[in-house]
């Protein structure tokens, strides 16, 4: 028995950090995919051996144990019963870096590969709900919602918090790069990284917020995204197929500068590279601070120029395309 599943990643367009404050963002599906692959071997125990180019665990008895790297997956494996068999899980990663959403890629590849082996079939929202409860378990706490519904639902997703009462709203959008230009996602990873966490109270203590956004009144939290909002709504017109690239590189600039708070040396110093190579924009993309990725939107014809000039400064990256099916089997 072999069942082989993949997941894209993610990338956030807009929205980074204003989003928790009621503001809409806007993530997309990239083909960077992460694999899981399940096989049955022969054993006296009935376990799932785990392995990934992180380490190695252990499920027993419903219990994830070894590489802590696992630990997110132990709702999914809560879930379902206890294998009547013993099972090899190999999860192999494309390689995408902090922030493209790994961890949500891996539990949705890994929770269809799971239900197929248990003959289950997972409707689009019980593998959402597994996926989510897995992000949350990686992220120490609640998180948005974004990344599992972006994966799971293999679609562009424009994304909205609301408050009193909480509740949050996903919504598919057409968006489409301009014609002859790609997105190259860059890694500025230099041995360390910031936690989501800190990077909400270093945005939020920038902007002299004081108050939990659940604490703010609803003109409050507004006012907070106010200049955002303008640069969300030109986002959205200009990111079509027959748009001009220069502009859309134009607002992607525009939204990293009002995300400059949470930016490093690092961040700086591929958008400058990115830039001067022929980059028509680049911002930072996701959380932000040390160790964050940066999307970059480049004409068709200077990728490789680009790419290449980012590597010699010590910056791994690489084109990618927005993705045309979620989580999937292979």
């Amino acid at each position: 028995m072999i069942i082989k599943t993949s997941s894209p990643t993610k990338v956030i367009l807009c929205g980074e950090h204003f989003v928790v404050y009621g503001a809409p963002a806007i993530a997309a599906p990239i083909d960077v995919r992460n694999y899981v692959t399940l096989k049955s071997f022969k054993s006296d125990k009935q376990i799932v051996n785990l392995k990934s180019q992180l380490g190695i665990g252990v499920v027993a008895d419903k219990m994830i144990s070894g590489s802590q790297h696992f630990n997110f997956l132990q709702p999914i494996v809560s879930y379902f019963p206890v294998p009547s068999e013993s099972l090899d899980a190999e999860i192999v990663s494309a390689g995408a870096f902090k922030g493209l959403g790994n961890s949500s890629s891996i539990a949705s590849a890994f929770a269809l590969a799971y239900a197929k082996y248990f003959q289950q079939t997972l409707n689009e929202e019980k593998l959402f709900e597994l996926t989510q409860a897995a992000d949350e378990v990686a992220h120490g706490g609640k998180a948005s919602g974004i990344d599992a519904k972006t994966i799971t639902r293999g679609k562009p997703q424009k994304f909205q918090k609301f408050f009193n009462p909480v509740s949050f709203k996903f919504e598919d959008i057409p968006l489409e790069l301009p014609r002859d230009s790609v997105l190259i996602v860059a890694n500025t990873f230099k041995g360390e990284r910031q936690s989501t966490g800190e990077l909400i109270e270093i945005f939020a203590k920038a902007h002299g917020i004081t108050k939990k956004p659940n604490e703010m009144s609803d003109a409050e939290r507004e006012k907070i995204y106010a200049d955002y909002e303008k640069n969300f709504e030109e986002f959205l017109s200009v990111c079509r197929r027959n748009a001009r690239p220069e502009k859309l590189g134009e607002v992607i600039d525009e939204n990293h500068k009002l995300l400059v708070s949470v930016s490093t040396p690092e961040i700086e110093e591929v958008r400058s590279i990115a830039r001067d190579a022929g980059a028509h924009g680049a911002k930072l993309t996701g959380a932000g601070g040390k160790g964050g990725a940066v999307i970059i939107l480049a004409p068709e014809d200077l990728s490789n120029k680009i790419i290449e000039k980012l590597s010699s400064k010590g910056y791994a990256a690489f084109t990618a395309t927005f993705a045309d099916r979620g989580t999937c089997f292979e």
